[in-house]
């Protein structure tokens, strides 16, 4: 479960517990992929590797804490 994953992330190290974040409910996103996070349309936009771009609808409140993390 994503609990379990999320104390296994809680446990490492400083550089892992803050690059990797939980997003509400169902996600565990690796900032480093972040791309944009759209506060109008609750969708949050991450970019793999070879650029392409994805999009995840996250319910409002938690991309608000997640921009107030990033200090975006």
């Amino acid at each position: 479960q994503l609990g379990d994953i999320e104390k296994r992330i809680e446990k490492s190290s400083n550089n892992v517990r803050e690059k990797l974040v939980r997003i509400g409910r169902s996600y565990i996103v690796n900032v480093d992929y972040l791309f944009r996070i759209d506060l109008s349309e609750s969708l949050l936009y991450l970019m793999d590797t070879d650029h392409n771009i994805f999009k995840l609808k996250i319910e409002h409140q938690y991309l608000v804490k997640l921009k107030e993390k990033l200090g975006k």
